[in-house]
């Protein structure tokens, strides 16, 4: 299971994460919302959500990387819990934005 933004074990990375506006911008409806944030390591996926530009990265969720057979499996297990989370509110992300290790697929076995 995610560690939820109320896990005591959330690093500092995803509490920053959770806290940094989206840079603005005056149109929001052209920005094609939500998007899907990532910060795969080789330890922890963190992942995040922009459903609105004013909110910036909101539901930040930490998934161990050895828990998944990938980053994609670890995208969609959080993408599951979120849809979840959300019910009636959700709606499939329209584009992502993932950082990873120094050039590496950090997050495959």
């Amino acid at each position: 299971m995610p560690k939820s933004e109320g896990s005591q074990t959330r690093s500092a990375a995803s509490a920053d994460m959770a806290a940094r506006p989206v840079p603005g911008h005056a149109d929001s409806a052209a920005l094609a919302l939500p998007w899907l944030v990532a910060d795969i390591g080789g330890t922890n996926a963190r992942f995040g959500w922009v459903a609105e530009v004013a909110t910036g990265v909101q539901h930040v969720a930490t998934l161990g990387v050895a828990e998944h057979a990938g980053p994609a499996q670890a995208a969609q297990a959080y993408l599951a819990g979120l849809r979840e989370r959300l019910g009636a509110a959700w709606s499939a992300p329209r584009k992502a934005a993932i950082a990873g290790g120094r050039g590496r697929d950090r997050g495959r076995r």
